[in-house]
């Protein structure tokens, strides 16, 4: 925000975004917290697996909770803004919340050098999202390398 929109950290916007932040946490915090506790349960069932393909489907199970959590914090944002707006009485339909984000969004596809700013800020936002989601993909293919290519090793009577 500090980066972007320098200008919205003051005043009433910056008291608005300084309220957002609270249900963004707390909505963030509870799927993180639930997520761990499934992502535990599933490498638990994952380890004690015998065959290379169930290990596989659980490591999948896995990648569908990383992508979930990207989805889950373009909702928590949309949500937390509804909501402080609902508290703050200045009610706001959340479709029409929502046609607005997708307005942006078209906005800076027909024409990018007038929303650079809201790019630039889409993109940092985007990126730390996908973090987690990338890590989890990337530890699911190294998975899947190392458990379709490894080579059987035998002991010899040497």
């Amino acid at each position: 925000m500090y980066t972007a929109f320098p200008e919205l950290t003051h005043g009433y916007a910056g008291a608005y975004y300084y309220k957002v932040q609270f249900p963004v946490g707390i909505l963030g915090a509870l799927f993180d917290s639930l997520s761990f506790f499934v992502t535990v349960f599933i490498v638990r069932h994952a380890i004690s697996s015998k065959k290379d393909i169930q290990y596989i489907a659980h490591l999948s199970l896995d990648l569908i909770i990383a992508i979930m959590a990207t989805f889950w914090v373009v909702y928590v944002f949309s949500f937390s803004g509804w909501l402080v707006n609902l508290i703050s009485a200045t009610p706001q339909v959340l479709a029409e919340r929502n046609a607005e984000y997708q307005g942006l969004l078209s906005d800076a596809f027909t024409n990018p050098t007038a929303n650079l700013r809201n790019i630039y800020f889409g993109l940092v936002m985007g990126i730390s999202a996908m973090i987690p989601t990338c890590v989890h993909i990337f530890m699911f293919l190294r998975a899947c390398v190392h458990t379709f290519f490894r080579q059987t090793t035998t002991i010899s009577d040497g």
